[in-house]
């Protein structure tokens, strides 16, 4: 994949058609891979040999600079490799840096060229970084840009922009040209406003709504990219970037709700109007296109659902869409709308809420792999409480023999923080008899199970490292524990 980015798909097009009868019937490697990538191209991947022979992710470190009176815009980069076991240097990397220019005026694509390149002007540049550091400066700039960096993401690093702030990636997740930059930029600034939240400080969210908005209301955009640049960034995804030992999963709840709900009450009738806008089929549409159209409905039905206090038309028409659903897209995503976005204290949520999971059960208990979605449902349902984890593991549908079933329960109810981690230590109780009871019959599924009490030390309070300890240690301290869940638990204790 990278390959062509640096000579182009078409010289490294031919490659195929060399390497399949040279090394017919043979065991090909990556070095025979890589010498037929040359000999199609003329191109020398010597140095990109590092990246089979070099463990690690690259960094590369951004800084930009801008003359107005030249139009001239400067990038200079610096790559690096931290250390890992037997490679505590590294040497430098052949990276395909994919490099565009949007003008913060036009707030358009601005053609690039290179200091002395002779090559025509383009909209995205491949810089191809093979030093330690180097200077790229592109020349003819009208006005001064805001860059994309790493478009389609052409290399697998990690980029560290210098001085790039909430208002760069603002205008980035608004009118970048190149998908993955423009969704990169929209998780990037959503997390950093997060983290300010978590640790207490007073946010202004308008400028984030606005771009949100932005997307939101942008019918150029592909449906499909419009769903994942309109998701926010996970709260388990949020309590990995917090220091260890902070990681308070209420509080990060807390915050999280806190922006999704601004964002569903400033932009409701934006969404009502995306919503209705994607509800019905279109002539000729492609299998692409139709899903990528049932996702972004069901996504805004979520989002509706959440604020169904205030506008009880969003759990009718979550109810509406259940009833009409044609496929098992439709159907999962009206359930999920009512089942864990509509807010218990919602006019009829939960009647509603019951109503449509009996009848996705009784329709669809004959099929093994549907039964584990309706689990998974109910597990990650929030405020799920021990008592109602204890009944739905006494349904019929559930099977602690069956791993699968296992995986959608158990580990669903894992999965959502703020009933795994309750403070009073109930959610603990109710993973460590599980992994107690499955020991014994299947040790392998016991100890991914047992896994869910291995990142304890990130979380606060103390008074939840205290419990999730003894929790283990009981577990540890059972006759006969297995060797597979031993080692889990304790290696994670030390």
């Amino acid at each position: 994949r990278m390959m062509p980015k640096i000579r182009g798909k078409e010289g490294c097009g031919k490659a195929p058609a060399l390497s399949s009868p040279r090394h017919d019937g043979q065991a090909v490697t990556c070095d025979d891979f890589v010498k037929a990538m040359e000999d199609a191209s003329g191109e020398d991947f010597g140095q990109f040999g590092r990246w089979y022979s070099q463990a690690g992710t690259p960094v590369v470190d951004v800084s930009s600079s801008y003359d107005a009176a030249a139009k001239t815009y400067s990038l200079t980069v610096k790559q690096s490799c931290p250390p890992t076991p037997g490679q505590p240097t590294k040497e430098p990397f052949d990276i395909p840096f994919a490099v565009g220019l949007i003008g913060k005026e036009s707030k358009a694509p601005i053609p690039l060229k290179l200091e002395g390149d002779g090559a025509a002007s383009q909209e995205t540049k491949v810089l191809r970084i093979k030093a330690t550091e180097q200077i790229f400066t592109f020349v003819d700039v009208p006005e001064e840009p805001v860059a994309s960096v790493l478009r389609e993401f052409s290399a697998p690093v990690k980029v560290k922009f210098a001085g790039r702030g909430a208002a760069d990636l603002q205008f980035l997740m608004s009118y970048d040209t190149d998908p993955f930059c423009r969704w990169e930029a929209g998780q990037e600034y959503a997390t950093q406003i997060l983290l300010d939240m978590i640790s207490g400080q007073d946010v202004e969210l308008d400028n984030f709504v606005s771009a949100f908005r932005n997307t939101l209301v942008n019918t150029e955009l592909d449906a499909a990219f419009k769903t994942l640049a309109l998701t926010i960034p996970s709260e388990s995804y949020l309590a990995d970037l917090v220091p260890e030992g902070t990681a308070d999963p209420d509080v990060i709840h807390e915050k999280r709700e806190a922006l999704l709900n601004r964002i569903c009450d400033d932009c409701r009738a934006e969404m009502w109007a995306v919503y209705n806008a994607h509800k019905t089929a279109v002539p000729d549409e492609t299998f692409g296109q139709a899903s990528g159209r049932r996702s972004i409905k069901n996504q805004m039905l979520s989002y509706l659902c959440r604020r169904a206090e205030a506008d009880p038309k969003a759990l009718e028409s979550a109810l509406a869409e259940y009833e009409a659903a044609e496929n098992m897209t439709d159907q999962l995503g009206a359930l999920s709308a009512v089942a864990l976005s509509c807010p218990a204290t919602a006019p009829g949520a939960p009647e509603a809420r019951e109503k449509v999971l009996d009848a996705f059960y009784n329709q669809w208990k004959g099929d093994a792999l549907v039964v584990l979605k309706w689990l998974g449902t109910q597990a990650t349902s929030p405020g799920m409480t021990k008592e109602r984890m204890l009944q739905l593991m006494e349904h019929e549908a559930f099977d602690l023999k069956n791993p699968n079933k296992v995986y959608s329960t158990i580990g669903g109810f894992t999965a959502v923080a703020t009933n795994f981690h309750k403070l009073d230590g109930s959610g603990y109780e109710v993973v460590a008899d599980v992994v107690k009871k499955l020991d014994k019959m299947n040790p392998q599924v016991a100890a991914r199970m047992a896994g869910a009490f291995t990142g304890w030390k990130k979380y606060a309070p103390v008074q939840r490292q205290e419990l999730m300890k003894q929790q283990m240690q009981s577990i540890l301290d059972e006759p006969d524990v297995s060797p597979d869940v031993y080692e889990i638990l304790s290696k994670s204790l030390l």
